[in-house]
This record gives C-alpha cells, sequence and structure tokens, in this order.
C-alpha cells in the first residue's frame, strides 16, 4: 500500500523534527498563556500532509482512514479529494510554525510528491515535484489535532547566498606537495592515513568503500610557514563503476623530518567554498 511508504517516510524523519520554543520571558509568549506543544504541532502537520497528498483512486478509503487520525472526531476525512488519481509522497520536510491565538498555528510543510497518470490499467510515475502545504493544527481536548482544510503555498525562495572570498594559492607549495597529496587521498580511501598525518593525529578513512580515482585540483594556500590550509577536488570511484567528484578542505602542518621537512595532514573536511573564513 502506498502508505505503508509514507509510514516508513515518516518513522525515520519525525524523530529529527526540532521546533524550537519561543524564549519563555517573551512577551509574545506571556500573552499566550502556557508553553505550547510546537515539537507535537510539527509532527502532527508532516503526518498529516503526507497522508493528505498521498492518494489512490483504487483505495479511496485508505486516505480517509489514514488522515483521521489527526483530525477530530466526525470531520470529513475526504479533506477536499474529490476521489481521483493518484500520488505518493517521497519524502516531507517541516517548516515554520506560526502561532494563532492561544490555541492554534499554521505549520508550513515542504513534500516531494510522485503524480501518476492514467493509461487504461496502467499508471506511469511522472517526475517528482515539490508542494509546500500550510496545516492548520490546535489544541483539542488537551491532544494537538488538524482543524481545517490544508492550503498550497508558492515555494519557498532560496536564501541569498553569501559573498565568498577567494583563497590566494602558493604555487611552489601546491606544487612540491600534489603527489604527496594524491598519495593521502589514496590511503584515506583505504582507511589507514598513519604516514601522512600528524603525530597523534588520528584520522577516520573510508574502509575501502571507494577507491581514490584522480585529483582534478589541489591548492595549498599561502600562510604562515609551518601551518596552512589546502582545497582538494577529488574523484572517488564506487564500486559500481560510477565516479564521485567532492570538494575538501585540509589544514597541513610542516614538520621537521630526517633531511628536511615535510606537510602532514592535521585535518580534513569538506570544503564550504567560503575560503575557510
Amino acid at each position: 500500500m502506498l502508505w505503508t511508504a509514507a509510514a516508513v517516510v515518516l518513522a525515520a524523519g519525525l524523530r529529527q523534527i526540532v521546533y524550537p520554543p519561543s524564549h519563555p520571558n517573551s512577551a509574545r509568549n506571556r500573552a499566550a498563556g502556557p508553553a505550547w506543544p510546537a515539537g507535537a504541532a510539527g509532527q502532527v502537520a508532516t503526518r498529516f500532509a503526507v497522508d493528505y497528498l498521498t492518494f489512490d483512486e483504487d483505495e479511496p478509503g485508505a486516505r480517509s482512514q489514514a488522515l483521521s487520525a489527526d483530525r477530530p472526531a466526525g470531520v470529513d476525512t475526504t479533506a477536499g479529494w474529490d476521489g481521483h488519481g493518484r500520488q505518493t509522497v517521497v519524502v516531507a520536510v517541516p517548516g515554520d510554525l506560526n502561532r494563532r491565538g492561544r490555541i492554534g498555528a499554521v505549520a508550513t510543510v515542504q513534500a516531494q510528491v510522485v503524480p501518476y497518470t492514467r493509461t487504461g490499467s496502467s499508471w506511469r510515475a511522472l517526475p517528482p515535484v515539490w508542494r509546500t502545504l500550510a496545516v492548520p493544527v490546535g489544541l483539542v481536548s488537551g491532544r494537538v489535532v488538524v482543524t481545517g482544510a490544508p492550503a498550497y503555498l508558492g515555494p519557498t525562495p532560496p536564501p541569498t547566498p553569501p559573498t565568498l572570498t577567494t583563497p590566494t594559492p602558493d604555487a611552489v607549495v601546491s606544487a612540491r606537495t600534489r603527489t604527496q597529496a594524491e598519495a593521502f587521498f589514496t590511503a584515506y580511501a583505504a582507511g589507514d592515513t598513519t604516514a601522512y598525518t600528524t603525530p597523534g593525529t588520528h584520522l577516520v578513512g573510508l574502509g575501502g568503500q571507494v577507491s581514490f580515482a584522480g585529483l582534478d585540483s589541489w591548492s595549498v594556500h599561502t600562510g604562515p610557514p609551518g601551518a596552512r590550509e589546502a582545497t582538494a577536488v577529488v574523484r572517488w570511484q564506487e564500486v559500481t563503476g560510477a565516479v564521485l567528484t567532492q570538494p575538501y578542505r585540509l589544514r597541513l602542518v610542516r614538520i621537521a623530518t630526517n633531511g628536511g621537512s615535510r606537510w602532514f595532514v592535521d585535518r580534513i573536511g569538506a570544503d564550504t567554498g567560503n575560503g575557510g573564513r
């Protein structure tokens, strides 16, 4: 059943839903009365959105039964559906929760849905699309329920990206350490980087899950003589044969060795693209 898949999505996702409460001493919160169950409201709204956006004309009763769990007793559980079509939900993500008086709120939920089109007796899945749903919720007999019909909203605009700074590369050090960087990432893929990390540093490698397929770019940035930031774009080959390209940021430390000195990796993480600032 379609609702079995939806339940799996919710079981995995609702544990991670967190709606931070308003500050307990704020004027708005004092006027609204005792603490409101924001976490429960978000969970109910998200679960309801999944059930609301999941329908199948071949099983019309399944949707009504699912919706009834979060509606007050005696409310029409068709919730505006005319009984036609098929649609499933891939994932649902909670958004804002806006209070409306003492016992009500409107929760925003974004869901990725897969609509279907019917040709004869067969259904064909269409490309997935995102829907934004405003769900009214409230307290009834001490329990959070959906108090009215939800409504579609326009998509939430993406945030304005920050202004990124570009670090200055040190061409000489970058060229001298590229071969060592390739050896490090080969070891990082295998899982043992001891020969390439600073003493006492233990980096958890990838344990052979992928293999190093190449270094698209390697840049050590200008900085102090004994410690530098570096960025790399690495190609990993999966066991399936697929190759994924991923960006990394590393901290390098220069340590004296027999007959000279060498750069060792002290830290590694994903490159956020902001020059480390």
